[in-house]
């Protein structure tokens, strides 16, 4: 007999629980299903499993950051010296590490967006004209080489045999 398929809320609330970090027990009882029923959800409905819990992981991760935050902050103010200093210290370590990691991201942003008209061009290319351009990047390469192994063009270092 063919399986049928659960609602898909139900899948989406046992994502959020799994993701939350429940146990597949504790997930079954919440949503009235088999423990090896719902154990089996992530391979039978992978597309509906994987966005739900992608979702609830995420809220769930954004959601320690901010805990986390606002006790680093609290440690921060401590009147213990040495809480505060340590934490300090671990506040700013994070907050460059974080800085660099979206300086990074602008940057390799950058560099695609740099290139997005030529990608724009290339995929509107059809098969033939795709072919034709590569065969001349190919040949003007070749040529160059050829031009490089007589001596007569610097292609970027000594001419080959030199």
């Amino acid at each position: 007999m063919p399986r049928s398929t659960p609602p898909v809320d139900l899948i989406r609330r046992a994502a959020e629980l799994r993701a939350a970090g429940s146990t597949w027990e504790t997930i079954s009882a919440k949503v009235s299903r088999a423990a090896q029923t719902v154990r089996r959800w992530p391979l039978h409905y992978p597309r509906e499993w994987a966005q739900a819990f992608s979702r609830a992981f995420c809220v769930g991760l954004s959601d320690a950051g901010v805990e986390s935050f606002f006790t680093l902050r609290k440690h921060g103010r401590s009147e213990d010296a040495r809480l505060s200093q340590d934490t300090s210290k671990f506040f700013m370590k994070m907050t460059m590490d974080a800085l660099r990691q979206l300086l990074n991201a602008e940057q390799n942003a950058d560099r695609k967006s740099k290139w997005s008209a030529y990608i724009a061009f290339l995929e509107k290319l059809g098969d033939e004209d795709a072919k034709r351009l590569v065969d001349g990047f190919v040949a003007q390469r070749m040529a160059e080489r050829s031009a490089a192994d007589d001596g007569r063009v610097d292609a970027g270092g000594p001419a080959l045999g030199a």
